[in-house]
Protein backbone atom coordinates (compact mmCIF):
# COMPACT_ATOMS: atom_id res chain seq x y z
CA UNK A 1 0.00 0.00 0.00
CA UNK A 2 1.75 3.12 -1.26
CA UNK A 3 0.42 5.83 0.86
CA UNK A 4 -1.76 5.62 4.22
CA UNK A 5 -3.76 8.79 4.84
CA UNK A 6 -4.57 10.44 8.97
CA UNK A 7 -7.60 8.68 9.83
CA UNK A 8 -10.99 10.78 10.67
CA UNK A 9 -12.06 7.78 13.31
CA UNK A 10 -9.40 6.14 15.37
CA UNK A 11 -11.05 2.83 14.44
CA UNK A 12 -9.94 3.01 10.89
CA UNK A 13 -6.13 2.56 12.25
CA UNK A 14 -6.00 -1.09 13.16
CA UNK A 15 -8.43 -2.31 9.86
CA UNK A 16 -5.49 -1.99 7.22
CA UNK A 17 -4.43 -5.57 7.67
CA UNK A 18 -7.86 -6.63 7.12
CA UNK A 19 -8.59 -4.70 4.25
CA UNK A 20 -5.76 -5.35 1.99
CA UNK A 21 -7.39 -9.22 1.95
CA UNK A 22 -10.25 -7.57 0.67
CA UNK A 23 -12.92 -10.46 1.29
CA UNK A 24 -16.53 -10.23 2.35
CA UNK A 25 -15.42 -12.66 5.22
CA UNK A 26 -12.72 -10.27 6.32
CA UNK A 27 -14.97 -7.33 6.18
CA UNK A 28 -17.64 -9.43 8.51
CA UNK A 29 -14.86 -9.79 11.31
CA UNK A 30 -12.83 -6.73 10.96
CA UNK A 31 -12.78 -5.66 14.63
CA UNK A 32 -10.40 -2.92 15.83
CA UNK A 33 -8.31 -2.56 19.43
CA UNK A 34 -11.88 -0.44 20.53
CA UNK A 35 -14.11 -3.21 19.20
CA UNK A 36 -16.00 -1.18 16.38
CA UNK A 37 -16.51 -2.87 13.28
CA UNK A 38 -15.22 -1.73 10.25
CA UNK A 39 -19.37 -0.74 9.04
CA UNK A 40 -19.14 1.65 12.40
CA UNK A 41 -20.82 0.97 15.68
CA UNK A 42 -24.82 1.09 14.65
CA UNK A 43 -24.58 4.62 17.47
CA UNK A 44 -27.25 6.64 14.60
CA UNK A 45 -29.38 3.77 15.45
CA UNK A 46 -32.00 2.50 12.69
CA UNK A 47 -33.22 5.33 10.58
CA UNK A 48 -35.75 5.37 7.59
CA UNK A 49 -35.32 8.10 5.08
CA UNK A 50 -38.38 9.40 3.66
CA UNK A 51 -37.83 12.65 2.40
CA UNK A 52 -34.78 14.28 0.69
CA UNK A 53 -32.71 14.21 3.50
CA UNK A 54 -28.63 15.91 3.32
CA UNK A 55 -25.84 14.76 6.12
CA UNK A 56 -24.71 17.36 8.30
CA UNK A 57 -21.51 14.71 9.22
CA UNK A 58 -20.59 11.18 9.15
CA UNK A 59 -23.29 8.43 10.09
CA UNK A 60 -22.70 5.35 11.69
CA UNK A 61 -26.98 3.70 11.34
CA UNK A 62 -27.38 0.26 12.45
CA UNK A 63 -29.91 -0.44 9.53
CA UNK A 64 -30.64 2.08 6.80
CA UNK A 65 -33.29 2.06 4.96
CA UNK A 66 -34.15 4.71 1.95
CA UNK A 67 -38.10 4.86 0.81
CA UNK A 68 -39.20 4.80 -2.63
CA UNK A 69 -38.38 7.40 -4.69
CA UNK A 70 -36.57 9.79 -1.88
CA UNK A 71 -33.12 10.47 -2.12
CA UNK A 72 -30.31 10.98 0.80
CA UNK A 73 -27.64 13.33 -0.21
CA UNK A 74 -24.18 12.53 1.91
CA UNK A 75 -23.60 16.18 1.50
CA UNK A 76 -19.80 14.83 1.17
CA UNK A 77 -20.12 12.65 4.71
CA UNK A 78 -19.45 9.22 4.28
CA UNK A 79 -22.42 6.42 5.74
CA UNK A 80 -21.89 3.76 7.49
CA UNK A 81 -24.51 0.83 8.32
CA UNK A 82 -23.51 -1.92 10.62
CA UNK A 83 -26.46 -3.49 9.66
CA UNK A 84 -28.42 -3.54 6.19
CA UNK A 85 -28.80 -0.78 3.88
CA UNK A 86 -32.07 -1.22 2.02
CA UNK A 87 -33.06 0.33 -0.72
CA UNK A 88 -36.45 0.67 -1.94
CA UNK A 89 -37.49 1.43 -5.75
CA UNK A 90 -36.25 4.48 -6.95
CA UNK A 91 -34.09 5.31 -3.81
CA UNK A 92 -31.20 7.17 -4.27
CA UNK A 93 -27.89 8.03 -2.70
CA UNK A 94 -26.42 11.02 -4.57
CA UNK A 95 -23.70 13.38 -4.83
CA UNK A 96 -24.73 15.27 -7.90
CA UNK A 97 -23.03 18.33 -9.14
CA UNK A 98 -25.49 21.12 -9.75
CA UNK A 99 -26.19 22.28 -13.20
CA UNK A 100 -24.47 25.69 -13.92
CA UNK A 101 -22.84 27.55 -11.90
CA UNK A 102 -19.95 25.86 -11.05
CA UNK A 103 -19.21 25.95 -7.21
CA UNK A 104 -16.23 24.98 -4.72
CA UNK A 105 -16.99 22.14 -2.18
CA UNK A 106 -16.88 22.62 1.19
CA UNK A 107 -13.64 21.74 3.44
CA UNK A 108 -14.33 19.07 5.70
CA UNK A 109 -16.09 16.95 2.86
CA UNK A 110 -14.71 14.37 0.83
CA UNK A 111 -14.29 16.50 -1.95
CA UNK A 112 -15.32 16.23 -5.94
CA UNK A 113 -14.72 16.13 -9.24
CA UNK A 114 -13.56 19.14 -11.32
CA UNK A 115 -16.18 21.56 -12.36
CA UNK A 116 -17.26 22.54 -16.33
CA UNK A 117 -15.21 25.83 -17.53
CA UNK A 118 -16.92 28.71 -18.70
CA UNK A 119 -18.03 29.80 -22.30
CA UNK A 120 -16.18 33.07 -22.07
CA UNK A 121 -13.12 32.26 -20.62
CA UNK A 122 -10.52 29.71 -22.94
CA UNK A 123 -7.93 27.30 -21.45
CA UNK A 124 -6.40 30.46 -19.02
CA UNK A 125 -9.74 29.75 -16.68
CA UNK A 126 -8.21 28.57 -13.64
CA UNK A 127 -10.13 25.33 -11.65
CA UNK A 128 -9.21 25.24 -7.73
CA UNK A 129 -8.18 21.78 -6.33
CA UNK A 130 -10.14 19.63 -7.93
CA UNK A 131 -10.25 15.42 -7.25
CA UNK A 132 -10.67 13.73 -10.32
CA UNK A 133 -10.33 16.60 -12.39
CA UNK A 134 -8.59 16.88 -15.30
CA UNK A 135 -6.77 19.53 -17.10
CA UNK A 136 -8.32 22.14 -19.42
CA UNK A 137 -9.17 21.75 -23.33
CA UNK A 138 -7.70 24.52 -25.91
CA UNK A 139 -11.59 25.68 -27.04
CA UNK A 140 -14.25 27.36 -25.21
CA UNK A 141 -16.78 25.14 -23.61
CA UNK A 142 -13.56 23.07 -21.84
CA UNK A 143 -12.68 23.47 -18.61
CA UNK A 144 -10.23 25.45 -17.22
CA UNK A 145 -6.31 24.58 -16.55
CA UNK A 146 -6.57 22.59 -13.24
CA UNK A 147 -4.17 22.69 -10.08
CA UNK A 148 -5.30 19.04 -8.54
CA UNK A 149 -3.39 17.61 -5.66
CA UNK A 150 -0.18 15.59 -6.37
CA UNK A 151 -1.06 11.87 -7.59
CA UNK A 152 -0.23 10.73 -4.25
CA UNK A 153 -3.06 12.92 -2.62
CA UNK A 154 -5.87 13.25 -5.53
CA UNK A 155 -7.67 11.91 -8.26
CA UNK A 156 -9.90 8.88 -8.14
CA UNK A 157 -7.18 6.47 -7.79
CA UNK A 158 -7.14 7.80 -3.92
CA UNK A 159 -10.55 5.82 -3.61
CA UNK A 160 -9.54 2.42 -5.22
CA UNK A 161 -8.40 0.44 -2.19
CA UNK A 162 -10.98 -0.05 1.10
CA UNK A 163 -8.75 1.51 3.30
CA UNK A 164 -8.01 4.44 0.82
CA UNK A 165 -11.64 5.43 0.80
CA UNK A 166 -12.70 5.27 4.03
CA UNK A 167 -9.71 7.59 5.13
CA UNK A 168 -11.16 9.72 2.40
CA UNK A 169 -9.60 12.94 4.32
CA UNK A 170 -6.16 14.38 4.73
CA UNK A 171 -4.87 16.55 7.69
CA UNK A 172 -3.54 19.06 5.31
CA UNK A 173 -6.84 19.37 3.21
CA UNK A 174 -5.00 18.32 0.03
CA UNK A 175 -8.29 15.91 -0.28
CA UNK A 176 -11.24 18.00 1.17
CA UNK A 177 -11.12 20.72 -2.09
CA UNK A 178 -13.65 20.47 -4.76
CA UNK A 179 -13.25 22.47 -7.96
CA UNK A 180 -15.18 25.65 -9.24
CA UNK A 181 -15.40 26.44 -12.33
CA UNK A 182 -16.40 29.40 -15.11
CA UNK A 183 -20.35 30.73 -14.39
CA UNK A 184 -21.54 28.82 -17.25
CA UNK A 185 -20.07 25.50 -16.54
CA UNK A 186 -21.51 22.75 -14.58
CA UNK A 187 -20.92 21.88 -10.80
CA UNK A 188 -18.02 18.38 -10.48
CA UNK A 189 -19.66 15.07 -9.01
CA UNK A 190 -19.03 14.91 -5.88
CA UNK A 191 -17.47 11.87 -3.54
CA UNK A 192 -19.90 9.22 -1.86
CA UNK A 193 -18.55 6.59 0.20
CA UNK A 194 -20.94 3.85 1.52
CA UNK A 195 -19.75 0.99 4.18
CA UNK A 196 -22.57 -1.15 4.32
CA UNK A 197 -22.31 -4.63 5.83
CA UNK A 198 -25.22 -6.35 3.38
CA UNK A 199 -26.90 -4.24 0.70
CA UNK A 200 -30.95 -4.70 -0.30
CA UNK A 201 -32.82 -3.91 -3.00
CA UNK A 202 -35.77 -4.01 -3.86
CA UNK A 203 -36.69 -2.59 -7.56
CA UNK A 204 -34.00 -0.32 -9.23
CA UNK A 205 -32.06 2.23 -7.21
CA UNK A 206 -28.87 4.25 -7.33
CA UNK A 207 -25.81 5.85 -5.74
CA UNK A 208 -24.46 8.45 -8.42
CA UNK A 209 -21.90 11.27 -8.35
CA UNK A 210 -22.70 12.77 -11.59
CA UNK A 211 -21.43 15.92 -13.33
CA UNK A 212 -24.13 18.47 -13.79
CA UNK A 213 -24.75 20.14 -16.49
CA UNK A 214 -24.10 22.94 -18.10
CA UNK A 215 -26.44 25.52 -19.98
CA UNK A 216 -23.28 27.37 -21.72
CA UNK A 217 -20.02 25.55 -21.46
CA UNK A 218 -18.62 22.30 -20.33
CA UNK A 219 -20.64 19.77 -18.31
CA UNK A 220 -18.82 18.96 -14.94
CA UNK A 221 -16.90 16.02 -14.64
CA UNK A 222 -18.04 12.70 -12.91
CA UNK A 223 -17.30 12.10 -9.48
CA UNK A 224 -16.50 8.98 -7.01
CA UNK A 225 -18.48 6.11 -5.92
CA UNK A 226 -17.04 3.46 -3.93
CA UNK A 227 -19.45 0.94 -1.94
CA UNK A 228 -17.71 -2.01 0.49
CA UNK A 229 -19.64 -4.26 1.51
CA UNK A 230 -20.12 -8.14 2.09
CA UNK A 231 -22.58 -8.92 -0.49
CA UNK A 232 -22.63 -8.98 -3.98
CA UNK A 233 -24.04 -6.03 -5.99
CA UNK A 234 -27.69 -5.99 -6.71
CA UNK A 235 -28.84 -6.23 -10.29
CA UNK A 236 -30.99 -4.08 -9.75
CA UNK A 237 -28.90 -1.33 -8.14
CA UNK A 238 -26.82 1.33 -10.60
CA UNK A 239 -23.69 3.12 -9.74
CA UNK A 240 -23.05 6.24 -12.01
CA UNK A 241 -20.21 8.94 -11.54
CA UNK A 242 -21.24 10.35 -15.15
CA UNK A 243 -19.52 13.49 -16.74
CA UNK A 244 -22.07 16.61 -16.98
CA UNK A 245 -23.42 17.34 -20.24
CA UNK A 246 -22.70 20.36 -22.38
CA UNK A 247 -24.92 22.78 -23.38
CA UNK A 248 -26.58 22.71 -26.41
CA UNK A 249 -23.99 24.87 -28.26
CA UNK A 250 -20.98 22.76 -27.37
CA UNK A 251 -22.30 19.08 -27.73
CA UNK A 252 -19.00 17.72 -27.67
CA UNK A 253 -18.23 19.35 -24.15
CA UNK A 254 -19.29 16.63 -21.80
CA UNK A 255 -17.49 15.91 -18.80
CA UNK A 256 -15.16 13.49 -18.35
CA UNK A 257 -16.75 10.35 -16.46
CA UNK A 258 -15.60 9.82 -12.81
CA UNK A 259 -14.88 6.30 -11.09
CA UNK A 260 -17.22 3.43 -9.41
CA UNK A 261 -15.96 0.86 -7.38
CA UNK A 262 -18.24 -2.46 -5.28
CA UNK A 263 -15.83 -3.66 -2.86
CA UNK A 264 -16.52 -6.77 -1.08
Amino acid sequence: MQHLYHFAKSFLGLACLVLILGTGAAFAQTRTADGIGLFGDGSDLDVTITKSTFLPRDMYYNNLTIESGQTLHPNGFRVFVSGTLTLNKGARISRDGNDAPGAALSAGTLGGSGAGGNWLQYSTQPVANSLGGSGGGVDRGYGGVASPPDASAGGGGVFRSALQALSGRSLDGALVNGGAGGIYGGSGGGVVVVAARAVVVNGDATISANGGQSVGGCGGGGGVVVVITTTAQPAGLKLSASGGDGSADFPDSKGADGFTAWLN
